[in-house]
């Protein structure tokens, strides 16, 4: 009995000792385990704080170390789920930022756009991401260029608008006061080469071309023409002043001759008279020798007074199709009474029809054309041929003018 009681003494001696043995091993790893509950709860505090900053979000004050402590350990069910929930924003937000960037990447036609998976992940999103930045700043840049060169188009086309005014809400509408500018000088050009067109035809130049490497030529070949008219001008103004010179000579002379024709009218009458008294006398009044009375005198504007019209060539103006002739509205014809001459105007009018001929005078005459008189001045009359009249032959100077029958006979009947 003694012996039991001395070996249950060591057993419970043994189990004392095992006991404060193991106690203090399980002491001590609940002291690790403490410490590492409180590193845990650190961590998880730290990482909600950084997941705050900048979120708008509290997160951090509900997941605290103190609400994280094991002594609150039958509160950790309504406070650990703070960080999951916080940590789905954070990637949904990471993830539509990705897909913001890359969409952008996409907008401004960024080539070789990265996966959206590459805008995810920790190791690759930074360089996508800088990426497209620089496509941004790359198109800024290039918006900012082409505003500013639009800005220099516009001043040179007399428009102010401003790279602000572009940017602004109202670009349209600045954008349109140089698409209205463009517009105008296109209707005004369109009308420049319409003018020049009808320039280049009446001077008679090639139509021009206003290509933009031939405008220059084109424009110098109707100049070149325009010169060379007003040179023709200015020498067709110098003749004409000329001849006007000449008519007004002929005009004083003219009315000169007049006055002496008109003296001697007088006279004639008082002659006439006489000469009718003495034929009286010396026939008795009967038959025998006329009566000057009785002679036909031509009227002004009869058949015999136009027959005697002859008139000359005195200019041939080939380039604008015209001709000039001596004959007028004070062209008078003579007809001859014994000694006496009887000045008679024939009436020549504008649209009346002449005929063109070479040589009378010779007795070897010819048939040149036709001509119209479109324009009767006092002293001369300007005259256009008649179409197909002339044939092969060509109206010259000193070439000789008159009425046929037919035309006489058209002329009086149109009175």
């Amino acid at each position: 009995m003694k012996a039991l009681n001395v070996f249950l003494s060591i057993v419970v001696l043994l189990l004392a000792i095992a006991s404060a043995v193991f106690s203090y091993f399980l002491f001590e790893k609940r002291q690790q385990m403490i410490i590492g509950w409180e590193k845990m709860a650190k961590a998880i505090n730290q990482s909600v704080t950084s997941l705050d900053t900048g979120s708008g979000t509290e997160v951090a004050k509900q997941v605290s170390t103190e609400n994280l402590s094991h002594k609150k350990f039958n509160e950790l069910d309504s406070h650990l789920p703070k960080l999951n929930e916080q940590s789905q924003k954070i990637i949904k937000q990471r993830d539509d930022f990705s897909k913001a960037l890359r969409q952008i990447a996409q907008v401004i036609e960024l080539e070789n756009t990265a996966d959206i998976k590459e805008f995810q992940k920790l190791a690759t999103y930074s360089p996508n991401k800088s990426r497209v930045v620089e496509g941004i700043e790359n198109m800024k840049e290039r918006r900012d260029r082409t505003l500013r060169m639009i800005c220099e188009t516009a001043r040179k086309v007399g428009t102010d608008i401003s790279v602000n005014d572009l940017k602004g809400d109202n670009y349209a509408g600045e954008f349109r006061k140089l698409d209205d500018k463009i517009a105008n000088i296109q209707s005004k050009f369109s009308v420049y080469n319409s003018n020049f067109r009808r320039i280049a035809r009446m001077v008679g130049a090639p139509s021009p071309t206003f290509s933009d490497n031939q405008y220059e030529s084109s424009l110098s070949k109707i100049a070149s023409s325009v010169s060379t008219m007003k040179s023709q001008y200015d020498s067709a103004k110098k003749k004409l002043s000329t001849s006007n010179g000449r008519i007004s000579k002929l005009k004083d002379t003219i009315s000169e001759k007049d006055g002496q024709i008109t003296s001697l009218n007088k006279t004639l009458t008082v002659k006439e008279k006489e000469i009718n008294r003495l034929a009286n006398i010396i026939h008795g009044g009967k038959g025998g020798a006329k009566k000057l009375a009785d002679l036909k005198l031509w009227q002004t504007g009869s058949p015999e007074s136009r027959r005697a019209v002859q008139g000359k060539v005195i200019e041939v103006n080939d380039r604008y199709g015209f001709i000039v002739v001596d004959l007028g509205k004070n062209t008078r014809v003579k007809q001859q009474i014994g000694k006496k001459v009887n000045s008679v105007d024939p009436i020549i009018k504008n649209d009346t029809d002449m005929i063109v001929a070479r040589n009378l005078a010779t007795g070897n005459g010819e048939f040149v054309g036709k001509i119209k008189l479109f324009k009767v001045h006092n002293d001369c009359s300007i005259a256009k041929i008649v179409p197909g009249s002339t044939g092969e032959r060509r109206v010259k100077v000193g070439d000789t003018v008159y009425f046929s029958n037919d035309q006489i006979a058209q002329m009086m009947s149109s009175k």
